[in-house]
């Protein structure tokens, strides 16, 4: 389980200035649960920028310095509660980068020994760290280099785990490439673990969204689009709601929205608490 946020703007804005002083509070409340580390991932030039780190957001100055001095036209950004059995990092925390593309991602693949199958048999891609995030930014961007599309190369290599054996609960990520960032809403509420926490006690029960795990929202206005996972914000008015099997595609250059609907469907397998982040 972990929180995902993601923009587009026409003009440099601040995570703060783009969602507002109460979610980003609300942010380091939640890395006092989500807190295997944190990371951010931007657009400069011809390449993209990552700081990440292994501490807890709201443990971390460089949040603060990120959240209200970074202001950039197109950013991920997130706070992660890693997997049982994958390490725990500064490698492992996310986005993850070839220095072109750069991905973030809430949920899990299981079993956590298999995840190197994630990779196609020809890959000359290598993992850094631990996790099974890297390693499906490392598939998708394979397919992607292939050829395929955002879209298909999502298709292609969520049917590859599944033809090995793997099963994720969800596989929701957002991806900021050269001229986009890409949305990927794919996931399973029945999978969702009953017996580990996974939020704050203290944050509240009675917000549209709860409880707050995989659905992902999007914003437009005054020329910026926002992306965020659920729980960050409690008023979602003007916030829509993705749809589940869907992958989005927002310009860099200010078009609409673009989504298309996955050929993939997700799986369930046996619950475990090991597969539901």
């Amino acid at each position: 389980m972990c929180r995902m946020v993601g923009w587009v703007s026409a003009v440099p804005v601040t995570a703060r200035e783009l969602l507002g002083d109460a979610a980003i509070e609300r942010l380091r409340a939640l890395s006092a649960v989500h807190c295997h580390g944190w990371g951010v991932a931007w657009r400069e030039g011809d390449g993209v920028r990552v700081h990440r780190a292994a501490l807890p957001a709201g443990d971390d100055r460089d949040f603060g310095r990120v959240v209200d001095e970074l202001a950039v036209t197109s950013a991920v950004l997130h706070i992660r509660l890693g997997t049982p059995g994958l390490g725990r990092e500064a490698a492992d925390a996310h986005p993850f980068t070839d220095g072109q593309w750069a991905l973030i991602h809430n949920g899990a693949v299981a079993p956590v020994t298999s995840v190197d199958k994630l990779l196609g048999p020809a890959s000359a891609r290598r993992p850094v760290g631990s996790t099974d995030s890297e390693r499906w930014f490392l598939a998708l961007r394979d397919e992607i280099d292939g050829g395929r599309s955002v879209p298909e190369a999502v298709n292609t290599v969520i049917a590859r785990a599944h033809a090995a054996g793997l099963r994720g609960s969800s596989w929701n990520s957002m991806l900021l490439g050269p001229d986009a960032l890409h949305l990927v809403n794919h996931h399973d509420h029945a999978l969702l673990p009953a017996d580990i926490a996974l939020w704050p006690d203290e944050c509240p029960k009675d917000i549209l969204c709860w409880p707050p795990y995989f659905d992902l929202r999007v914003r437009q206005r005054d020329g910026a689009s926002a992306v965020i996972s659920s729980g960050i914000v409690d008023d979602v008015t003007d916030w829509q709601l993705l749809p589940n099997h869907s992958a989005s595609h927002l310009s860099l250059d200010g078009r609409p929205l673009r989504t298309t609907m996955l050929d993939a469907r997700v799986s369930r397998p046996a619950p475990s608490t090991t597969a539901a982040y």
